[in-house]
């Protein structure tokens, strides 16, 4: 073979005497073929240059596809937009972008520099039980979705443990508390809202969706938890006392575009520790309603509707608070003719 030829790669001298050059490139093969070993060189020369001229081409011209960021946040928004947007419930993906703008936001690494003790760290110093859980849930799908598409090689938050509830279940506000709430409730938006919660026992959202028909004074409200009540919409009444002091501001109230529920949830905690009322969040508003809905003396089954519950054990043993020091003339004296008779 020609010295020349003989130092080049993928060449050979065939028996019918002429040179071969032969490569596949992208699945391709290329070849040449040539008798006079200057003429080959030459040849394979000016191809090789094609060849890196065409690549070069289609590089330029084809779009890059950009690389995906394995940021814990990025990937924490790619997560919500693919499986959240329009196929959960509005105030369930409102509340999981509340979290990512706020909390979740502030993971700013690679998905891969954390350990499970710095997301534990992290839950723990969240605060809102309710925060913390959606922030819970947002990093176990993460790290699940992570571990299947390879960016890890390992879940490593999969024994990761939810968040405990903080607050005692069956939790109410006792009369004294009850009594300063109602000695400064016509002060603010959110006071009138309190009570509202106060006469209805509806949870945070669903005062958003409540309609209420003043001429007959009952209130609609729609069921946010159906799967565990089996209840979709309960009926409410309300006094002529109650309705008229918030009829007027009835169409201010629980605005979604001026506040959603999770900044009304701080602003009731708020108004709360303002009166010396600690350690409460709205849900225990809802257990207080059933507490005094008990002391007033309401047939089991209807409590059990006006709660929402498919069972009276549920009623009675999670959301009721005994306390054998209060009676019914102590809610009548402290409420007047705010409750209905139910």
């Amino acid at each position: 073979m020609h010295k020349r030829i003989a130092e080049l790669p993928n060449v050979r001298f065939r028996a019918d005497m002429r040179y071969e050059w032969r490569k596949t490139i992208g699945g391709i093969s290329h070849q040449i073929i040539e008798k006079d070993p200057e003429v080959f060189i030459k040849k394979l020369s000016d191809y090789k240059k094609q060849l890196k001229h065409n690549s070069n081409n289609v590089i330029s011209t084809v779009e890059k596809k950009p690389k995906e960021s394995h940021i814990l946040i990025d990937l924490c928004w790619a997560y919500h937009k693919l499986n959240r947007v329009g196929k959960i419930k509005q105030n369930s993906a409102e509340r999981h972008e509340d979290v990512l703008k706020g909390h979740l936001n502030t993971l700013t690494q690679d998905i891969t520099a954390y350990t499970k003790n710095d997301i534990q760290d992290f839950l723990n110093n969240v605060k809102g039980h309710r925060n913390a859980v959606y922030c819970y849930y947002n990093l176990k799908n993460v790290f699940a979705e992570a571990t299947e598409n390879g960016i890890i090689k390992r879940n490593i938050i999969a024994t990761l443990k939810k968040p405990p509830n903080p607050v005692k279940k069956g939790s109410w506000i006792d009369l004294a508390g009850q009594r300063k709430i109602l000695e400064t409730y016509q002060n603010s938006t959110v006071g009138k809202e309190i009570l509202f919660y106060l006469m209805t026992g509806c949870r945070l959202e669903e005062a958003y969706n409540t309609i209420i028909d003043f001429d007959k004074r009952i209130a609609k409200i729609t069921r946010t938890k159906t799967e565990d009540s089996g209840i979709a919409t309960t009926y409410v009444p309300l006094s002529k006392a109650f309705c008229d002091i918030i009829q007027p501001d009835w169409e201010s109230m629980f605005n979604r575009e001026q506040r959603k529920p999770q900044y009304l949830s701080e602003l009731i905690t708020k108004f709360l520790v303002s009166n010396g009322i600690t350690g409460k969040t709205t849900h225990d508003i809802r257990h207080t309603f059933s507490s005094n809905v008990y002391y007033l003396g309401t047939d089991p089954k209807r409590h059990q509707y006006l709660m929402g519950h498919t069972s009276i054990k549920m009623t009675y043993d999670t959301y009721t608070t005994l306390d054998l020091s209060v009676t019914k003339e102590d809610v009548l004296n402290l409420y007047g003719d705010l409750y209905p008779i139910f």
